[in-house]
C-alpha cells in the first residue's frame, strides 16, 4: 500500500501552481514577442534606423530565444522568467517609449533601466567625475549601482508621500523614518565594544567615548539594514544594466 504524506501533497500543489504561473507568463511573453518581432522587422530593418537601438534589439531578441534548457542552466523557474520579462519590458520601452526617452537613447546612450526609468551615460559620467573627487579609486560600476539605489529609495519615499526641499533631504528623511528610527543600541553592547577595542581609545575613560561608540554602532547597523532594504527593493524591480554595451 502506498502512502502519500500531507507535505508531499502540498508540494505537488505548489509545484503545479508554479508551473501554471510560469506557463501563463510565458504565453504573455510569447504574445509580446510576436508583436515586437513584427514591429522590429517593419521599422528597424529599413536603412536609416538608429544602429544602436537596432543592435540592442537584436541582442535582446537573441537572449529571449535562448533554449529553455540552456537558459535554466543560468537560473531556474520564476527567476529565469523574471529575467526574460525584464528583457521584454526594455524592448517595449525602446520601441514605444515617449520621444524624449528615445531621443535620450540616440543622443546619449542608456546605461541602465530601473523599470521604465533610464539612466544615461552622460548622467553617469557626471556623477563619476564628482565621485572621484571624493574617492579616487571608485569605479563606474560602483557609481552606477549607487545611482540605481538612489532611484529606488527616492521612488519609495515618494510612494509614501514624503516631501522635502531637495532630493538629498528627501533621502535622509526616508532613511531616518524607515530605518534609523528602528535602531536601538543596548548599553551592554556599548560596554562590550569599549572592552574589545580599549587599546584604540588611548586610555580614555568609558564615559568620555560612550557617545562616540553609540553613534558608530548606530551607523554600522544603519548601513547593514540599508543594504538589506535596497536588496529587497532590487529583487522587486526590473533593473537592467548595460554599461558595456556598444
Amino acid at each position: 500500500m502506498n502512502y502519500i504524506s500531507v507535505s508531499d501533497t502540498r508540494s505537488e500543489r505548489v509545484k503545479r501552481k508554479e508551473q501554471g504561473g510560469e506557463s501563463g507568463i510565458k504565453n504573455v511573453i510569447s504574445s509580446a514577442l510576436s508583436i515586437i518581432d513584427g514591429f522590429v522587422k517593419n521599422r528597424h530593418s529599413r536603412e536609416g534606423g538608429n544602429p544602436g537601438t537596432h543592435n540592442f534589439l537584436k541582442r535582446m531578441d537573441s537572449r529571449l530565444r535562448t533554449p529553455d534548457n540552456e537558459f535554466r542552466g543560468q537560473a531556474s523557474g520564476m527567476t529565469a522568467i523574471k529575467r526574460i520579462f525584464c528583457d521584454v519590458v526594455i524592448i517595449f520601452l525602446m520601441l514605444f517609449a515617449p520621444c524624449s526617452l528615445l531621443f535620450a537613447g540616440i543622443k546619449d546612450r542608456v546605461v541602465a533601466f530601473v523599470d521604465a526609468q533610464a539612466i544615461t551615460l552622460s548622467e553617469l559620467e557626471m556623477k563619476f567625475t564628482e565621485s572621484r573627487k571624493v574617492q579616487a579609486d571608485i569605479t563606474k560600476e560602483e557609481v552606477l549601482n549607487t545611482m540605481i539605489n538612489r532611484v529606488l529609495l527616492l521612488r519609495e519615499a515618494k510612494k509614501i508621500r514624503l516631501e522635502a526641499p531637495s532630493e538629498e533631504e528627501l533621502l535622509k528623511e526616508y532613511i531616518d523614518m524607515k530605518i534609523r528610527a528602528l535602531i536601538r543600541v543596548k548599553e551592554e553592547d556599548i560596554h562590550d565594544f569599549y572592552g574589545k577595542h580599549i587599546d584604540n581609545f588611548e586610555g580614555k575613560e568609558f564615559e568620555d567615548v560612550r557617545d562616540n561608540i553609540e553613534n558608530y554602532l548606530i551607523e554600522h547597523d544603519l548601513n547593514e539594514r540599508l543594504k538589506s532594504h535596497i536588496n529587497e527593493l532590487r529583487e522587486k524591480t526590473c533593473v537592467r544594466i548595460q554599461l558595456n554595451s556598444e
